[in-house]
């Protein structure tokens, strides 16, 4: 049975690439088969796995954006496996995924619409026409926890499911 792990916090600066790498390769040493998703656009846990994120092709942005294979994209060192990213992570924010409907209009405003529907709240990828719990107004972190993985959970069957 797979465990996901998730290293989450909007602070930059607290240790997650760190913790993530560091965790990764020990547990690829210590027989596990590791998949690193990198989804920060600075790509520095593929660089830590020793992976060129600059000449690095297809990576999770392809992934994403234009439909390029998760299996093509998964770059295989002897710390772990790496879904890589890069700066071109950057721009998908826009094309892709916001937590609120007002993240969606500002993203549909910034911009100038959405004609090629590349604009998405994060739970419709769970099946479910509502925004992801808000911690700072209802208290419930756990609530949010909840559907922030559920969220990435449905956006991974749907990178991996589609053509």
């Amino acid at each position: 049975m797979a465990k996901t792990i998730a290293f989450v916090n909007q602070k930059g600066g607290v240790g997650k690439t760190t913790s993530c790498v560091s965790l990764g390769s020990c547990l690829q040493a210590a027989g596990a088969r590791v998949l690193v998703c990198d989804f920060d656009p600075q790509g520095n846990a593929t660089s830590g796995f020793g992976v060129d994120k600059g000449a690095v092709f297809p990576t999770i942005y392809d992934v994403l954006i234009n439909g390029a294979s998760v299996e093509k994209a998964i770059v295989h060192t002897k710390y772990a496996d790496v879904l890589p990213a890069n700066k071109a992570l950057a721009g998908a924010s826009v094309e892709l995924i916001g937590m609120d409907r007002r993240n969606l209009e500002n993203m549909r405003r910034i911009s100038g619409g959405d004609p090629a529907g590349k604009i998405h709240l994060l739970m419709e990828f769970a099946g479910k026409d509502c925004e992801v719990a808000d911690p700072w107004y209802t208290g419930d972190f756990e609530a949010t926890w909840q559907d922030v993985l559920e969220g990435c959970r449905g956006l991974m069957e749907y990178c991996t499911n589609r053509k």
